[in-house]
């Protein structure tokens, strides 16, 4: 345990493994990691020289994952090995514009659609490109989920269904 970092956002890969991410309480570009934990409870490393790390989202078939740095205002898109568990060949599949606000949070619905938490705002994505924006009265988004293709963010307001 290191003093100063913690836990950030995590999700179950295709196999359910747990893969969750890290951050200094005062983050800082390089010092964070994202891990990958066994149903032994063995964990691996699978990304160093993070800054924040949040959200996660595989593609359909679980070979590729979908990564926000908060920091690095990118979602990497990795070849992910589900047998290993490890990540290959990173590309930058959508860079943010400083104007657009920190994304957070990530989501993806049935037909790859990526869902992005911003400010009081979800992006939604397909193939790397804009292809909506909605904004939302809530303070602050953070993170939502997926149930039978609709993306939902929580809110003290109640939820905000986007049906696909």
């Amino acid at each position: 345990h290191e003093d100063g970092i913690r836990f950030n956002d995590g999700k179950c890969d295709p196999s359910g493994r747990f893969l969750a991410g890290t951050l200094r309480f005062q983050p800082q570009p390089g010092t964070a990691a994202l891990y990958s934990c066994d149903e032994t409870g063995l964990v691996t490393t699978l990304l160093e020289g993070v800054g924040l790390s949040n959200g996660l989202a595989w593609n359909q078939h679980g070979t590729s994952l979908f990564y926000i740095d908060t920091l690095s205002r990118e979602i990497a898109r990795f070849e992910y090995d589900l047998e290993s568990p490890s990540l290959h060949n990173r590309a930058v599949h959508y860079r943010f514009a400083e104007s657009d606000g920190s994304p957070d949070g990530m989501t993806i619905d049935r037909d790859g659609n990526l869902w992005v938490a911003k400010s009081k705002a979800l992006l939604q994505l397909f193939l790397g490109e804009l292809t909506g924006l909605i904004f939302l009265p809530v303070g602050w988004m953070m993170g939502f989920g997926t149930s039978g293709g609709m993306a939902y963010p929580p809110g003290r307001v109640g939820n905000y269904w986007i049906n696909q």
